[in-house]
């Protein structure tokens, strides 16, 4: 197998200290900055505090606007400890992603188009790097964004992706929107293949997957042992066996094992992994390891393929970079919601129904 690139993973392992959230948190408002131990003293004094103020009667003739801001004190007070977690705990990914990036090289973006890391040269990177996607999920929608996006210029990227359609009109003129979360890891193969996707099973409702398009069943690939009670496999039509010179046995054991919950596409030299939801929830280190052992375990596969619908070139050899018009891309088809099937299926049953009545009332 070829060599994974190797990445130290420690920063973050680590654990966030209470002077370091002080430092990397400047924008947060000090009550929020204080330290545990003073909460810890802070948040009982206010109770015995306000049980003393209510015991000695001092609320009763009191101004009900000091008596309203006081309630809101209090609340404000009793809730720090769950502010400061919550915000402990964006912070500190945040800052083990800056730290994990800087120690292995890596350039890291919390907010597309609004931080930059370790000098790097934004415009360019962003461009090729982040914005050029060629995969499933992209040109979906106008609408998108992109966030904590890391990775390796020219080798590798990883990002929260989150996408929005089916705008409707409501009352008022306002529209409501879906929204879709995933994570996208990109790495870039060393020449272009055939277009394939492996789609999980585990994330499909009523036998109906998730992705955003429909591909027929002509294209379906169906592989010996138990991969196809996990995954279905697409491949441009008549690219059986050029897709199996690649995705072989070692890599199909690997995908079972490792990505039960992901979807997997290969377009151009890229090979793209798709997980439903964000990278905090998954986790970095299993996102990068994963994309980074998968892409080794292709390059082994597919220096020595070749496309046999091309040419020969014009020195007579074979053209092992290129691919053919047909297997660039898989065909699409309209997206069927289950939902639409079960309104089509009440609507003729109500058909029915209503001709049956209209029968037996002749």
């Amino acid at each position: 197998m070829q060599s994974i690139i190797k990445l130290d993973y420690s920063d973050l392992n680590k654990k966030i200290s209470e002077k370091e959230f002080s430092t990397i948190s400047p924008n947060i408002p000090r009550i929020l900055r204080l330290n545990n131990s003073i909460l810890a003293v802070l948040l009982p004094l206010t109770t015995i505090l306000v049980a003393y103020l209510l015991w000695s009667g001092f609320f009763i003739n009191t101004n009900p606007v000091f008596i309203l801001w006081s309630v809101m004190f209090y609340i404000l007070v009793m809730g720090l400890p769950y502010i400061k977690k919550s915000l402990f705990k964006e912070t500190s990914q945040n800052f083990k992603l800056k730290k994990f990036a800087k120690s292995n090289g890596l350039y890291y973006i919390l907010i597309g188009g609004k931080q930059t890391a370790f000098d790097v040269n934004y415009d360019k990177l962003y461009s090729d790097d982040v914005s050029k996607q060629q995969g499933l999920l992209f040109n979906v929608s106008t609408n998108s964004t992109k966030t904590n996006v890391i990775g390796l210029t020219g080798k590798f990227t990883v990002f929260d992706y989150m996408f929005f359609n089916n705008y409707r009109p409501t009352k008022g003129g306002t529209k409501s929107r879906a929204s879709h979360s995933w994570v996208v890891s990109r790495y870039t193969l060393s020449r272009k293949l055939p277009n394939i996707i492996i789609d999980n099973k585990a994330n499909n409702f009523m036998h109906t997957s998730n992705l955003p398009f429909h591909y027929s069943s002509s294209q379906k690939i169906s592989l010996e042992g138990n991969f196809d009670d996990y995954f279905t496999l697409y491949a441009p039509q008549d690219y059986n066996i050029d897709t199996l010179s690649f995705i072989t046995p070692e890599v199909i054991e690997y995908i079972i094992q490792d990505f039960k919950e992901a979807v997997i596409e290969i377009v151009d030299n890229y090979l793209y992994v798709y997980y439903a939801g964000t990278s905090k929830k998954i986790g970095m280190e299993n996102i990068l390891k994963r994309l980074l052992r998968l892409a080794a375990e292709i390059e082994d596969n597919i220096n020595a393929y070749r496309d046999s619908r091309l040419k020969l070139t014009a020195t007579g050899s074979f053209d092992r970079v290129n691919i053919s018009s047909t297997g660039l891309r898989l065909k699409r088809g309209r997206v069927i919601s289950i939902w639409s099937i079960i309104g089509l299926i009440v609507a003729v049953a109500l058909l029915f129904a209503y001709l049956y009545i209209m029968y037996l009332l002749k």
